[in-house]
């Protein structure tokens, strides 16, 4: 009995195939947990401070945002922000984030602890919203946060 002959390019687009629907069933899922996690607020922030050797001290601290916990464990901000920009949840996530941030900021004035700034990071997507600085000053003043003590940059992608 002959064996049965494989096919190499049979195999290889086997394997991209299943890439591929395993590749839009994890973006499926990652836009169901974004959805879950700004839906109730959850997404962890973390303050990478930077500081100033020159000057001895802490000048101001990066927001970062993480997702270290969900039904398929942590997803990095280099897969999550491309489909937060894609879908248009970045532009309500961002708000949340900014919203965070201030009662961070709020927090450490609460108790004397001096802060420069913090950064906030926003995406291309955000700056084409028309009532972009209404709701970011909103945000601001709802919270009673100086607005000196944010600073508003531009993601790495806006400028790719």
């Amino acid at each position: 009995m002959p064996s049965p002959r494989l096919n190499p390019g049979s195999m290889v687009r086997s394997v991209i195939a299943i890439k591929q629907c395993w590749g839009a069933e994890k973006k499926g899922e990652i836009v169901r947990i974004l959805k879950d996690k700004l839906a109730d607020q959850s997404f962890e922030m973390y303050y990478q401070p930077i500081y100033s050797v020159k000057e001895g001290d802490f000048k101001f601290a990066e927001s970062l945002m993480r997702i270290n916990e969900s039904p398929i464990g942590p997803i990095y901000p280099s897969e999550f922000i491309p489909i937060a920009e894609e879908t248009g949840l970045i532009i309500d996530i961002t708000y949340v984030i900014l919203d965070k941030v201030c009662k961070f900021i709020n927090r450490l004035l609460d108790k004397e602890i001096p802060v420069g700034s913090i950064h906030v990071n926003f995406s291309g997507v955000q700056f084409s919203q028309p009532d972009l600085q209404e709701r970011v000053l909103g945000i601001i003043k709802r919270n009673k946060t100086p607005a000196s003590a944010i600073k508003i940059e531009f993601t790495e992608s806006t400028l790719a």
